[in-house]
């Protein structure tokens, strides 16, 4: 029978400015004298001539002067010049720079890589150590959109540490209505326990209750590849480790979550309709290959 429990009501600096001119000087100019000037005359014009007498030379010689052509290949030569050395100082620059990056990168991902092995190894040593209590068992969880109650299967085990798979069949196409499937863990009485809940719009929500309906959120997540038609499955996974448990569906992993928050042993339920409104009269959620093994 399904047990007494409530069902969930899931529910920029300043711009810098123009200096000002600097003052005129004060100059004091000698008195003109007209043979001063005549001598000033005379040796601007002897400038002149020899500066054009040497351009002529230049010229016809094919001198140092620079044609149009001779000057814009110059400058395209300054500025591929110009752009080398932006390079090199780029390089530079990068070159000290991209170690630190590199190694915060590394840091980060060694750091990720570690947190993962660890977990492997959780993963890892729980299936070694894994003692089996339940084998091959099948069943099915009546809907009933009436009932105050929420429609669960209990295992009848006393459990902390645990691995449970089951294959969970979906009930009706998710395009058709709303449905749930999951575990309820960890259960020492009417809403308290950890809930796991997997929902037909490809969610799941893991919550903590201390005798409450509407429990305490955890952690949440979705599953991309979840089938939700109509005669398909999915299967499922659940570890429970001391302090950390594990979900994969389907084989792929899905998530990793903190379950320090209840410490204590106690019953599994396998529930459906957790949610008020997922459920259709006269339909049921099949299950088959449940295999349970308690973990030391």
């Amino acid at each position: 029978a399904a047990p007494a429990w409530s069902p969930q009501a899931v529910g920029a600096g300043r711009p810098a400015g123009v200096s000002p001119a600097a003052p005129a000087l004060k100059t004091s100019m000698p008195k003109s004298r007209p043979w001063v000037w005549g001598g000033a005359i005379a040796v601007i014009a002897i400038c002149l001539v020899s500066v054009i007498g040497v351009y002529a030379y230049l010229s016809q010689a094919g001198g140092t002067s620079l044609s149009d052509d001779d000057f814009r290949a110059t400058l395209e030569e300054r500025v591929q010049m110009t752009s080398t050395a932006y390079a090199h100082l780029t390089a530079t620059a990068l070159s000290q720079i991209t170690p630190t990056a590199q190694a915060t990168s590394t840091a980060s991902q060694t750091g990720a890589q570690l947190t993962q092995q660890a977990s492997e190894e959780i993963v890892k040593k729980a299936i070694e150590n894994r003692q089996s209590l339940l084998s091959g068992q099948q069943g099915s969880l009546p809907h009933d959109p009436d009932s105050k109650v929420i429609a669960g299967q209990s295992l009848g085990v006393d459990l902390q540490n645990f691995i449970l798979e089951v294959r969970f069949y979906n009930p009706y196409a998710a395009a058709q209505a709303n449905w749930d499937v999951g575990f309820f863990f960890r259960h020492v009485g009417a809403n308290q326990h950890f809930r796991f809940i997997i929902r037909s719009d490809r969610t799941w929500v893991l919550s903590q209750h201390a005798g409450q309906p509407n429990g305490d959120l955890i952690a949440q997540g979705v599953i991309p590849e979840m089938n939700v038609e109509r005669g398909g499955w999915n299967q499922f996974a659940l570890y429970s480790i001391d302090s950390r448990g594990f979900l994969y569906i389907n084989s792929q992993f899905i998530a990793e979550f903190d379950l320090s928050t209840r410490q204590n042993s106690g019953d599994i339920y396998l529930v459906t309709g957790a949610y008020e409104g997922n459920q259709v009269q006269g339909e049921k959620t099949d299950y088959q290959e449940l295999n349970l093994w308690s973990v030391p």
